[in-house]
């Protein structure tokens, strides 16, 4: 796995991770713990695109300093979703709707101007953009903070 130069920020990369486990109930997601670790979070990444506000499609985190910059950013699986791929008929694949997970982990690194995660869906909607492409709807789901209740490394 490679090391990112820098994060979104522009800072070098971290030396340590943060682990936040976090529950979702019918009143959103809450942190049930964090923990630093001596480990090192997955890279950066960019989306590919120059303007960071442009809409998107998927799940994503982001960790932001207390301006609301981002200063880290990361493509995940939806952890709240409750759809999933299994096997199908003649080796097919289908969804099926189940309940999805109460608690799911995030790993990020441990930035030192980092105050917040966000958890981030794009999802397209009906009707073209402009250009002809799909819009899509962006929208943070929710801010999970950083600050609170750090433990030692591991």
């Amino acid at each position: 796995m490679a090391i990112p130069e820098s994060s979104v920020g522009g800072q070098p990369p971290p030396d340590g991770a943060v682990r936040l486990i976090c529950d979702v109930d019918d009143g959103g997601v809450h942190v049930v713990s964090r923990r630093r670790l001596a480990k090192v979070a997955p890279p950066t990444e960019s989306f590919g695109d120059a303007d960071p506000t442009a809409p998107r499609s998927g799940f994503w985190i982001e960790v932001r300093d207390a301006q609301g910059r981002t200063r880290y950013r990361r493509a995940v699986p939806d952890p709240l979703t409750d759809r999933h791929e299994a096997p199908g008929p003649n080796g097919s694949f289908v969804q099926i709707r189940g309940r999805g997970s109460d608690r799911f982990a995030l790993l990020v690194p441990e930035i030192e101007d980092g105050e917040d995660v966000v958890l981030m869906r794009g999802t397209p909607i009906a009707g073209a953009a402009a250009g002809g492409g799909p819009r899509r709807a962006t929208g943070e789901i929710a801010r999970l903070s950083l600050r609170d209740q750090r433990q030692a490394p591991r």
